[in-house]
């Protein structure tokens, strides 16, 4: 017995839809901030903080070297202040490596 007949081709259009929505959801949710400063900013705070480790030096000094390396390179400046180190950037990175 047929009640209705099945539309082949709005159902794939809705489902490939449906699709792409979840395909986008897991975008955004793995979106990472990848632009260039900041790329650069988190390899300087690895290096700096492994460094740091090797010679015995505090979470304080480390950040104000990473601060004025990211200042003459450009990355830090008065107009964008969003990659500034901080002490608990360091003791975090440390506890990472």
């Amino acid at each position: 017995m047929v009640i209705g007949e099945v539309e082949v081709i709005a159902t794939e259009k809705k489902r490939k839809g449906k699709r792409k929505q979840m395909e986008d959801k897991r975008i955004k949710r793995k979106m990472v901030k990848t632009d260039a400063a900041h790329a650069q900013s988190m390899e300087l705070l690895e290096l700096n903080t492994m460094e740091c480790d090797r010679y015995g030096v505090s979470d304080r000094t480390a950040t104000l070297f990473a601060s004025a390396v990211l200042q003459d390179i450009g990355i830090v400046h008065e107009s964008e202040a969003s990659h500034v180190v901080d002490r608990n950037k360091i003791r975090r990175q440390r506890k990472k490596l």
